[in-house]
């Protein structure tokens, strides 16, 4: 039976990534100095979604925007299958340059918003909405602080649970984009990490050895938290975890 695809929105996230994956490019803008509700900032371990949106003149879509992304969160939060595989350019002796990925969030389940608790509020220019989160979500408030946290130096260590960082270029026009696409990363990361497989072919020419490496990726992430977040003038960062098989 063929894996239903995560909604559209992941086939245009895998387009983008094929393109530009590897090092984030760089803002042009400088950073606005929103406020975020505290929860979305420090993460969880439970599971939950959360969206944000600019307010429009029309409510409801801000609203739709914002439940939309929150679900599709809830639902990897629940179970999501990673393939597909990543390319680097093989050069001289382990020198490895990123060329592109083509790896797709498959078989998550949808989460309805009739049958799920929702809760929403308004923080300064935008829309937040969490599913399955704690109450009084904008009850408290924070801005990034300036100082990297620690896990972006270092990834945790947590018994049971694996660890991965994912970043994407901050996008000032679409920034509840640029956090899923650090939260793709950030699972892609993990479901390597969890069963990758290697192939590569070479070819050596007058003693230098170049080629590809092909690193493929078929893995079920059951239970995938996202636990940190962090972002400067030009880059967001997620810290995802997920629970170790059994």
């Amino acid at each position: 039976m063929t894996a239903p695809r995560v909604a559209g929105a992941i086939a245009s996230l895998t387009i983008l990534l094929f393109a530009c994956g590897g090092p984030p490019l760089q803002a042009t803008k400088p950073a606005r100095e929103n406020r975020y509700p505290a929860f979305f900032v420090s993460g969880s371990f439970e599971p939950y979604g959360i969206g944000m949106s600019p307010i429009y003149r029309d409510r409801a879509r801000s609203d739709s925007v914002a439940t939309a992304m929150a679900l599709r969160g809830l639902s990897w939060a629940r179970h999501v299958r990673v393939r597909g595989e990543k390319l680097f350019q093989v050069r001289g002796v382990g020198d490895l340059h990123f060329r592109g990925q083509d790896v797709e969030l498959l078989d998550a389940a949808p989460v309805r918003a009739q049958s799920t608790r929702l809760d929403t509020c308004v923080l300064d220019d935008r829309v937040w909405v969490v599913a399955q989160g704690p109450g009084a979500l904008c009850a408290q408030m924070q801005m990034f602080p300036e100082t990297k946290p620690a896990w972006f130096e270092e990834l945790p260590k947590k018994n049971g649970w694996t660890f991965a960082h994912g970043v994407s270029a901050l996008s000032y026009k679409d920034e509840a984009g640029s956090w899923e696409v650090a939260t793709y990363r950030a699972l892609v990361e993990l479901a390597v990490d969890r069963s990758a497989r290697l192939g590569s072919l070479e070819r050596s020419t007058t003693g230098a050895v170049e080629g590809a490496m092909r690193v493929q990726v078929d893995a079920e992430l059951v239970g995938a938290r996202i636990v940190g977040r962090w972002r400067d003038q030009r880059n967001v960062h997620v810290l995802a975890a997920s629970q170790v098989a059994r």
